[in-house]
């Protein structure tokens, strides 16, 4: 998960002008599309002259302010430093959103101002992300799939590897895919041809083997178990990622993430 704070330094601003322009900002932020992040805050904040003076000045826009505040989840004690940001989630992915950090210590790409900010913190995400932290992070970098139970075992088993690299390549291209599935029955050919993902079924001696048919058999979050007959192949590395498309939801479910299965 991508965890936001609202960093009590970063809005000591004398301006009121440019403190108020600057809540609008961060309210276009916390609005934008796709967004995946976690908002949070301290009560403290309340207690800054910053917001005190907007109140005061009784600017027309004041009320959009306060909504914007009371929307977002308080997290007590304050948060002050990466650190302790970083002890409190240690495997999400943490910045803070301010107005002002040139007074605040923490790192440029964990600092969110606006939406040009929030696209270089995710990027910043995407690039830190790793075997033991992936599956934390599973709703914003893949926010179109479902990874199902196990998937977290299977993922952190390829360690700091190529085969890690890869497995995550390919299910970044799932992920694009599902997000064009919108209705309808679930089609992957004409997208697997343009950016070279390899899909497939099962043939039917595989599948008339029941103990074949029982190692693609998976729980659905539901606890439903289904077959994941389909699955992409990653054939340098002779791995699978078994999937599992709900046309009732228009879900697509990754089951199983490892070494062929039997045949």
């Amino acid at each position: 998960m991508n965890n936001l704070y609202l960093l009590n330094q970063s809005f000591d601003i004398q301006d009121l002008d440019t403190f108020f322009n600057g809540i609008v900002d961060l309210i276009e932020v916390r609005s934008q599309p796709g967004s995946c992040e976690i908002f949070s805050k301290s009560e403290s904040i309340y207690s800054l002259a910053s917001f005190y003076q907007l109140f005061d000045k009784g600017y027309q826009e004041t009320n959009a302010v306060v909504k914007f505040l009371e929307q977002i989840k308080s997290i007590e004690p304050e948060i002050k430093s990466e650190t302790e940001f970083d002890t409190r989630f240690p495997n999400d992915c943490n910045g803070f959103m301010g107005i002002d950090f040139t007074k605040c210590s923490t790192s440029k790409e964990r600092q969110v101002s606006n939406k040009q900010d929030l696209l270089n913190f995710r990027a910043y995400c995407n690039s830190t992300t790793t075997y033991k932290n992936i599956f934390a992070r599973r709703q914003c970098l893949f926010p179109k799939l479902v990874l199902c139970e196990g998937v977290e075992a299977q993922l952190f088993s390829f360690g700091n590897s190529l085969a890690f690299n890869v497995v995550v390549e390919k299910l970044r291209l799932l992920n694009d895919l599902a997000s064009k599935w919108v209705s309808g029955g679930f089609t992957y050919h004409d997208f697997c041809k343009v950016h070279g993902l390899e899909i497939s079924g099962e043939s039917d001696t595989t599948m008339n083997n029941k103990k074949c048919k029982r190692e693609r058999t998976f729980a659905l979050p539901d606890g439903q178990h289904v077959v994941f007959e389909l699955h992409a192949k990653i054939s340098t590395a002779a791995l699978r990622i078994h999937i599992y498309p709900d046309e009732k939801t228009t879900t697509l479910y990754v089951g199983y993430v490892g070494k062929h299965l039997s045949t």
